[in-house]
């Protein structure tokens, strides 16, 4: 029987918690002895007997023979892919697994309702009064200063009054009376949220989402036949060949998304081993303050001590500058003064509460396989 030169391999498995690529070293095996290494191929028939009679290693290969891995890729291994909810065991002869997962799924984040409390501000009181020499609304007429003081808090004043009988280009000059508009000062609004936060920034409040979930599982075994990774010819090595075979593909991985290299393991896929989980909601806010007022009553005298009344309690608001006609003409304007200030919220459209982000595969693993099996 003629002796085969055939490897012997030396194979150290790297797999840590289900990851890692396997790392091979081969060393070349004579089948026989002799000073040039060749002595194998000059036995007899005979000699080989001899050597199967006397208990020496089996040339055949208690498994399949495959092709040797490219360099930098794991020795071959068994890959069975499929749904993630119903794997199978790794067969008794490649006993080692380990995972990688594909078909990753993540719904949105689901998001609170972002509320936000009505507004809060001050009102900013007119300085502007005039007189007119005229009815309201009638052109042509001559404007005479009744302002009040600048940052008027609406205490009784006397600034700029015009005494009685006034006369401007002879006509009264107090016929009618323009008061300026009350400003709303907004401070904004603050987030409607269970804690007692003041800012007008914060989060969404309570965020739920269901975890990311794998759609398919690699699952990758390997291991020794029992005679070893000997027997097969040049270029192959022996590797299990579990029952039944179709369930399997016969692969070489290697960490990173990189293409497949030789002639052999042609059949790519790329499976992941973690993901990275991004999913939120965007940070509430609360918009420009809309629909706040600011309303008042104000009142004239005809004495600087605001205790004639020419006309008392009129409201007024921050929507417009009302014209009042007075009666009779020419009235003195001594004093003026103004009450009741109140503000009134506006609201504010909440932003933000929407979902953002996402869950991403990471850490690939390149798998390529042979064709056709499986």
């Amino acid at each position: 029987m003629r002796l085969v030169r055939s490897f012997a391999v030396a194979m150290l498995f790297s797999v840590v918690a289900g990851c890692g690529v396997d790392e091979i070293v081969y060393y070349p095996l004579d089948a026989g002895t002799g000073d040039n290494g060749d002595a194998g191929d000059a036995g007899t028939d005979d000699a080989g007997d001899a050597g199967d009679d006397d208990g020496g290693p089996s040339s055949l290969c208690v498994g399949q023979c495959v092709a040797l891995p490219p360099p930098n890729f794991s020795d071959p291994l068994l890959l069975w892919t499929g749904s993630a909810a119903n794997p199978p065991a790794c067969p008794k002869e490649a006993p080692e697994p380990f995972k990688r997962f594909g078909d990753l799924s993540a719904p949105p984040a689901t998001c609170d309702t972002c509320l936000c409390k009505p507004s809060t501000g001050s009102c900013h009181l007119p300085s502007s009064f005039a007189a007119h020499s005229e009815a309201c609304n009638i052109p042509g007429a001559m404007d005479t200063s009744f302002d009040a003081p600048t940052d008027w808090d609406g205490s009784c004043t006397a600034a700029n009054s015009i005494p009685a009988g006034a006369q401007c280009d002879g006509k009264p000059c107090v016929q009618s009376l323009t008061v300026g508009a009350l400003e709303t000062v907004d401070d904004g609004c603050k987030l409607d949220l269970p804690e007692p936060p003041t800012a007008d920034v914060g989060p969404p409040g309570p965020v739920s989402f269901a975890p990311p979930t794998w759609g398919t599982l690699a699952l990758a075994c390997s291991g020794l036949p029992p005679g070893g990774p000997v027997g097969c010819g040049s270029g192959e090595m022996c590797i299990p060949s579990p029952e039944p075979p179709p369930e399997f593909r016969v692969c070489v991985m290697k960490d990173g998304d990189v293409p497949c290299e030789g002639e052999r393991y042609v059949e790519r896929f790329v499976y992941y081993r973690d993901y990275e989980d991004t999913r939120g909601c965007t940070p509430c806010g609360c918009g420009p303050v809309e629909g706040s007022l600011c309303t008042a009553l104000v009142s004239t005298f005809t004495d600087a001590a605001c205790t004639a009344p020419l006309f008392g309690g009129y409201p007024v608001s921050s929507l417009k500058s009302p014209c009042l006609d007075l009666t009779p003409a020419g009235e003195a304007l001594g004093s003026k003064s103004m009450s009741n200030i109140t503000y009134h919220p506006g609201v504010c459209q909440p932003t933000g509460g929407e979902p953002q982000g996402g869950s991403l595969p990471v850490n690939p693993a390149t798998f390529c396989c042979v064709l056709g099996t499986r």
